[in-house]
């Protein structure tokens, strides 16, 4: 091939085609060395960081009072929820958990009428349940922001159903026939109690530590994209405009 007169013989003999010895990965083969590690000019490439979360111990308090309204909620069971008044004369009253707190006889209902009370604390804690679950992730930062939204929407769900109660405490009895219904109706008045106000109350304060989760439960700005710097032929930087 090198042959003097041949097509492919090197002009110059005195010239080796290519490198003589092998280049190192690097420098050498590629100039610059630009996001090549251990390559002079230039640092290896690294990922973005994650930003941090801000506002932790606050995102934490929120939960933790969120935490704290549930277990209120049955502790305040233990007040008076209603009292019922006989149209013939007499008050009687039961907690939040049904159970009869003051002298007098419950709804002393005749002529083979039947009727029963709830528990009126019993509903909201079930819909506040799932407050309970996302405010422990929220504890342990995990999507603190979707989890307040959670609280937030079973907030509002438990105050309206608690506001029920206080607008019409007989709704926590329950009549199994018409003809009980319209005794108790016609012979008996409600009036809400405390347990059944503070349920209202609390459920307004989850729904209120879920907006601040919301609010307060983001990352900090996240800084510019490192990019690493074009590479040129010629190994160096390129002009800046």
């Amino acid at each position: 091939m090198n042959e003097p007169g041949s097509h492919y013989s090197n002009p110059y003999p005195h010239q080796q085609w290519g490198p003589s010895t092998p280049q190192p990965w690097g420098g050498g083969q590629y100039p610059g060395g630009y996001g090549v590690p251990g390559a002079y000019g230039a640092a290896p490439f690294t990922p973005q960081p994650k930003p941090p979360l801000r506002h932790v111990a606050l995102t934490r308090t929120f939960a933790a009072c969120t935490m704290l309204a549930w277990l209120l909620i049955g502790v305040f069971g233990f007040l008076t929820f209603a009292t019922v008044t006989a149209n013939d004369g007499g008050d009687s009253t039961f907690n939040g958990w049904a159970h009869w707190t003051s002298q007098g006889e419950g709804l002393p209902l005749m002529g083979g009428s039947h009727a029963v009370v709830f528990p009126g604390v019993l509903l909201p804690l079930l819909i506040l349940f799932p407050t309970l679950l996302s405010s422990i992730l929220i504890l342990c930062n995990v999507a603190r922001r979707g989890f307040s939204a959670v609280n937030v929407v079973f907030g509002v769900i438990g105050a309206g159903v608690a506001t029920v109660a206080v607008v019409d405490p007989s709704a926590v009895v329950g009549t199994f026939d018409n003809d009980s219904s319209q005794y108790v109706d016609a012979h008996y008045t409600f009036s809400a109690g405390p347990s059944a106000i503070l349920n209202v109350v609390l459920g307004v304060v989850v729904v209120l530590l879920g907006i601040g989760g919301i609010i307060w439960g983001g990352k900090a700005p996240v800084p510019a994209a490192y990019a690493p710097p074009a590479y040129t032929p010629t190994g160096h930087m390129p002009p800046s405009v």
